[in-house]
């Protein structure tokens, strides 16, 4: 090949190729966890499904996609637990949390995901054993206030009903706090400038602020309130309780890590350069050096003669 025949242009072609050889390409890349089943499993008993209240946007729990389909963490475990038990159950429309736990009371729905047994709740639901367990956190604006004692007489949003909003309001009573549907809109109050912060659970935060591209925002210390996840069941259905947190207890480690894998990653960090790439740069600049060494002494000696 002519064009390689100089030093100059060969040197420049080595040094290309070792670049190209060292970036990862996309087979490299691990490929994402594919998602469990979230539909009750075929075989299940022909009777009748047990109702289950789902949260409109408590996402990665629990919210409706982009495609209008039921999706999360919990929901997930619940059609694994309802394949391997043969529990059958259909989703009701989705509500705000608030909405979900009246339904309950009223006994137009069965049992709900996603919440942490409270005393108020304790009145008219029973609880399954937890199946993930997360802190709640203070999220500010960059610069602003993490700590909730800082934060006297300013406004702070917290999800209606969630179950850190008894122990905030208790511990804190000198916040205005105020009461939101779900974590979407306590965090767009804080993006916006509306709220000087907003307490959620450590798992939606980083969710919501992704999904929703949320910039601009810090997450903050732990109010010192954990988010133990299980299903509530309607108080006079403790078989229907029984079922489900056997399946829960039967959960294998292989399941929980690939679950949390999935729907409870970190906020996604720029990727770090790999160590072959370094190297290779490294050595790219080496030769380009030589090459521009090549090409002066070159020059000289053009010149001389």
């Amino acid at each position: 090949m002519k064009y390689l025949r100089s030093p100059f242009a060969l040197l420049v072609f080595v040094g290309v190729v070792l670049l190209l050889a060292a970036v990862p390409t996309k087979a490299q890349v691990s490929a994402p966890l594919q998602s469990v089943a979230s539909e009750p499993s075929a075989s299940a008993p022909a009777a009748r499904p047990w109702r289950m209240a789902p949260e409109r946007d408590y996402g990665p729990f629990v919210y409706i996609d982009d495609q209008g389909k039921l999706a999360g963490l919990s929901v997930d475990v619940l059609a694994l637990v309802a394949q391997r038990g043969g529990v059958p159950w259909q989703a009701l429309p989705a509500a705000p949390l608030a909405q979900q736990l009246a339904a309950l009371k009223a006994g137009a729905a069965d049992f709900v995901t996603s919440v942490r047994p409270t005393p108020e709740r304790a009145a008219y639901l029973i609880f399954t054993s937890a199946y993930v367990n997360v802190p709640a956190v203070v999220v500010s604006r960059d610069g602003g206030q993490v700590q909730l004692q800082a934060l006297n007489g300013q406004t702070v949003t917290v999800g209606q009903g969630y179950g850190v909003e008894g122990f905030v309001r208790k511990a804190y009573p000198g916040i205005n706090w105020q009461a939101v549907t779900d974590d979407v809109l306590a965090l767009k109050a804080v993006s916006e400038g509306r709220a000087a912060a907003a307490v959620v659970d450590l798992a939606s935060a980083g969710f919501v602020m992704r999904q929703h591209h949320l910039t601009g925002l810090t997450v903050g210390e732990s109010v010192g309130f954990d988010y133990a996840l299980s299903f509530g069941v309607r108080k006079d259905l403790p078989a229907l309780r029984d079922e489900l947190d056997a399946g829960i207890r039967q959960l294998s480690t292989a399941d929980r890590a690939s679950l949390r894998a999935r729907w409870l990653s970190a906020p996604e960090q720029p990727q770090a350069i790999p160590r072959s790439l370094w190297w290779a740069l490294g050595l790219l600049t080496v030769l380009a050096l030589l090459a521009a060494v090549w090409w002066w002494r070159g020059r000289r000696t053009g010149v001389r003669s």
